[in-house]
């Protein structure tokens, strides 16, 4: 699997002597260039914060040659100073790594005194974190990665992955209806309903958990895939009313005498498809 690489320019910090302040900095890595300008005050740290590219690579060493180039802008003549130099980070074994990088600029004064401004450019690689698409749906390893989309996408698909788009729809209500109902006992929003302990055994159990954390891996129909993805989004954005009638659980169970503790008669809302909704108030 790929890794995204991601660099950032953390700030600069301005030393030396005084040659200006109206400074323009240039990156270049690879094929990637990022230019900046930015009015630095002399004997000053400018905190940017930025990210400046992003790099694809199956390997576990990221290595590449940079160039940093700092112009100090003036009326008459620009004042610039330049290096050229590498970076490199082990994948395998640094979360991220700061790169300190000086760029002595030089100004010849009327004088003919020479004098030298040092600029220190701080950058951090890291490797960034992957966001699952409906495309690219492996997860993370930390499902609170996952966009609200997403993971109810997840969850509609162990739950009720052969189920009519009907149901499919019930079941993703039913997570609003736990957040709407009583945020203090299910969960204030759609991850912490979805990963409380003990509550959609999809998630967890030995025969369903690869499937909902890689769709693709097992091998699910991308049709279905696609429509649980899709049946998230048209739930979470309200555009079809609840076919649960305000359900916050439901079954699949055939036999009434394997249905759950709270399966009763006055809880029970409507069956569609092969689920069974009902409403608790917890």
């Amino acid at each position: 699997m790929s890794k995204k690489i991601s660099i950032k320019l953390k700030n600069i910090e301005y030393l030396g002597d005084s040659i200006g302040h109206n400074i323009r900095l240039e990156i270049s890595i690879k094929n990637k260039v990022y230019n900046l300008n930015k009015s630095i005050k002399p004997n000053g740290l400018k905190e940017i914060n930025e990210e400046i590219a992003q790099f694809e690579t199956l390997k576990n060493i990221f290595e590449e040659k940079i160039s940093i180039k700092v112009v100090e802008k003036d009326l008459i003549f620009n004042d610039i100073g330049q290096i050229n130099d590498q970076i490199k980070i082990d994948l395998g074994s640094e979360k991220s790594k700061d790169f300190k990088f000086k760029i002595k600029v030089q100004e010849m004064r009327k004088n003919l005194r020479k004098v030298t401004a040092i600029f220190n450019v701080i950058l951090v690689i890291e490797q960034a974190k992957k966001i699952p698409s409906v495309d690219d749906p492996e997860w993370t390893g930390d499902l609170n990665d996952d966009t609200e989309q997403m993971i109810l996408a997840r969850m509609i698909l162990g739950e009720a992955e052969n189920q009519k788009e009907e149901a499919k729809i019930g079941v993703g209500f039913s997570v609003l209806n736990r957040v709407k109902k009583n945020k203090k006992s299910w969960g204030n929003n759609i991850h912490a309903v979805i990963l409380k302990k003990s509550q959609y055994d999809s998630f967890w159990n030995k025969d369903t958990k690869d499937k909902v954390r890689d769709p693709f891996y097992k091998n699910v129909s991308v049709l279905i895939w696609t429509q649980c993805y899709e049946v998230a989004g048209v739930v979470l954005r309200w555009e079809i009313s609840d076919p649960t009638f305000g359900a916050t659980h439901f079954h699949s169970y055939k036999k009434q005498k394997d249905f759950p503790w709270w399966a009763t008669k006055k809880n029970f809302k409507v069956k569609i498809d092969e689920m069974y909704f009902y409403e608790l108030k917890a």
